[in-house]
């Protein structure tokens, strides 16, 4: 019975402490002994013991019932990794041309107008203007135009000032040739019809005088009592040394002749 129960024992794989075991042996001792099985039981008990080499059936696995911890620095889900664009790409875009901006045309006053190639400049500055300060390109236009119209109305001050100094230095000369002692004066009127007088006659044609009075003009000269004391010296000198007309040598064979008739002239 010792034997059955430690086999049953050992084939439910049921490990038992010393004390257990103890107990079981003085249990089985007090119990009667059985008599001696017979030869049938014998056989059917070892018919019914497994045997030791047969396979057995596998246990299921042990699972644990265990709540995972929170995970503070977690990828999300729904994440998705950004689009690197390839190398090539992004090389070609870096050296991408930048298109410079193009303005409209200037408003000018009539009568002005602009070097192109200055003018070509200027708007390639008001460009890169634009593209470094990312200003509003509307904007830009209207300042553009407003420095212009600036530069016009300093440009005729300054045009308007050298004009008038000029013309006063040429009244300056006219007063000049007034108060001179030689031409001006009471001689001034003569001086001047004396100097009308050497250009007609000594100025060449219509065209050519007139085109002599404008450079005058144009210079001021026409006012300077240096241009004009020449003009009416040289017109009395003319008038003062007038050339003759010298009679024609006469033939040698009319002289001849009239020798002939008349004698010689004693």
């Amino acid at each position: 019975m010792i034997l059955f129960i430690e086999f049953l024992m050992a084939d439910e794989n049921i490990s038992t402490t010393p004390l257990e075991a103890a107990a079981v042996s003085e249990s089985a001792a007090a119990e009667p002994a059985a008599p001696a099985p017979q030869a049938t039981e014998t056989v059917a008990a070892t018919e019914a013991a497994p045997s030791a080499t047969e396979a057995k059936p596998e246990k299921p696995p042990i699972e644990f019932d265990i709540k995972p911890a929170e995970s503070v620095l977690s990828k999300p889900e729904d994440e998705k990794a950004e689009d690197v664009k390839p190398a090539e790409e992004v090389k070609q875009e870096e050296t991408k041309p930048v298109e410079v901006p193009t303005y409209s045309d200037f408003e000018l006053p009539e009568g002005i107008s602009f070097d192109k190639d200055r003018l070509s400049e200027f708007t390639k500055l008001l460009g890169e203007f634009e593209l470094d300060s990312k200003a509003d390109h509307a904007k830009v236009q209207g300042f553009a135009q407003s420095m212009i119209d600036r530069h016009i109305e300093e440009l005729a001050k300054f045009q308007q000032t050298n004009l008038q100094k000029w013309e006063d230095e040429k009244s300056a000369w006219a007063k000049d040739f007034q108060s001179d002692e030689e031409i001006g004066g009471k001689r001034a009127q003569a001086s001047i019809d004396a100097a009308h007088k050497f250009i007609r006659t000594h100025g060449g044609s219509d065209e050519q005088q007139k085109e002599l009075y404008d450079i005058l003009a144009r210079t001021g000269l026409n006012n300077h009592k240096s241009i004009i004391r020449i003009f009416a010296k040289a017109a009395n000198a003319t008038l003062l040394s007038e050339p003759t007309v010298k009679a024609a040598p006469l033939n040698p064979a009319v002289i001849a002749k009239e020798e002939r008739f008349y004698g010689k002239a004693g």
